[in-house]
């Protein structure tokens, strides 16, 4: 993840990091990659421009299962 706190500053960072993929010859899947966006999700998190929330739908099946203590009584 490149972030940088405008658009110049996002943008060097880019580049640097180009260059260095570059110099160590790494090759990067452009399928895979998402340039200019402000929602990520990663690690069971989505981080935006303005807070850092809980993914609710790698969350689903958790909160969909059922109370076993219910019914127990």
């Amino acid at each position: 993840m490149i972030w940088g706190r405008n658009a110049e500053e996002h943008d060097a960072r880019l580049e640097k990091c180009f260059d260095l993929v570059r110099h160590i010859g790494l090759k990067l899947n452009v399928k895979k990659s998402r340039f200019n966006t402000n929602r990520v999700s990663s690690v069971g998190h989505v981080l935006t421009s303005d807070a850092l929330e809980p993914n609710l739908e790698r969350m689903k099946s958790i909160i969909d299962m059922p109370n076993q203590y219910d019914n127990a009584a």
